[in-house]
């Protein structure tokens, strides 16, 4: 049942945060059993839904692809703001995530859209600190450009429908940001990062099918001619830092590290052909 609007005003203040929560919406990842992954459109309707539910996000476009498809940029902060000034103004340290920015690299997307409704619930409290940018489907035109997975994505796991690397010019973005070729990069470069400034990016990829000791990795800059001094931060001291935190919660659960390491190490040295003895 549709309530009408003047209701939805009306509700107490009381009861509106748990009407609220009771409305965030879920992925089309969820909503499928990971089966299936979400459009661009869908991408919209998602964060349509998560400010409807009184999500704590400004939802707007950093511009348009090769082919015109929005491409949806979310400010996540508590209060809500909208503006670098504000921002600044506020102290708070500024993230920026951005995923898919290969089309078939579908799991940050995903994950970037649930963490935001994490950022509606139960982890509002690191808003507190913090202002989150997200671009979560930064290549739409990759994304919705579905093909088989065993065609546009040959190794991957799934999903069975799954867009492909290249922008709808055929550039591939993540090798664009010195030319500067592609109206996705130029919409980052003017609408994030020359007028945000964020202290911290976090860039979401997915594996082809290559084999790792790990489900979930992450890597520091790799650019050799890059600023030393945030490769040697992140490096030595953030990533360092996130790898105990993470083992901490993990093993908390009753998750060791270790142990799951050397079992897929172990996998992985068995479909090289090599026999693996833990002594």
């Amino acid at each position: 049942m549709q309530l009408p609007l003047r209701f939805l005003l009306a509700v107490p203040a009381a009861i509106a945060p748990r009407l609220a929560a009771q409305a965030l919406p879920h992925t089309t990842a969820e909503r499928s059993d990971y089966a299936a992954t979400s459009t661009n459109a869908d991408v919209g309707t998602f964060l349509d839904s998560l400010a409807l539910a009184g999500a704590p996000v400004a939802v707007s476009e950093m511009g348009t692809s090769a082919l015109g498809k929005p491409i949806y940029f979310v400010i996540a902060s508590d209060p809500t703001l909208t503006s670098p000034g504000e921002a600044a103004a506020s102290g708070k340290v500024v993230v920026y995530l951005q995923a898919n920015i290969h089309g078939g690299e579908v799991e940050g997307k995903e994950a970037v859209l649930a963490l935001l409704r994490e950022l509606a619930g139960p982890r509002r409290e690191l808003l507190q600190t913090l202002v989150v940018l997200v671009a979560p489907d930064y290549n739409p035109d990759g994304n919705d450009a579905f093909g088989p997975q065993a065609v546009n994505r040959s190794e991957q796991n799934g999903p069975a429908l799954i867009g492909q690397r290249a922008d709808g010019k055929n550039l591939d973005l993540n090798r664009d940001y010195f030319k500067a070729e592609a109206p996705e990069t130029r919409a980052s470069l003017a609408r994030v990062y020359t007028t945000w400034d964020p202290a911290l990016m976090v860039d979401l990829h997915t594996t082809d099918g290559t084999l790792h000791g790990y489900q979930l990795t992450y890597a520091p800059p790799l650019d050799p001619n890059g600023p030393a001094g945030p490769t040697a931060f992140v490096r030595g001291g953030m990533l360092p830092a996130l790898r105990q935190t993470l083992a901490h919660d993990l093993s908390m659960l009753g998750v060791d590290l270790v142990a799951r390491f050397r079992e897929r190490f172990r996998a992985l040295l068995e479909v090289l052909g090599f026999h693996y003895v833990h002594q």
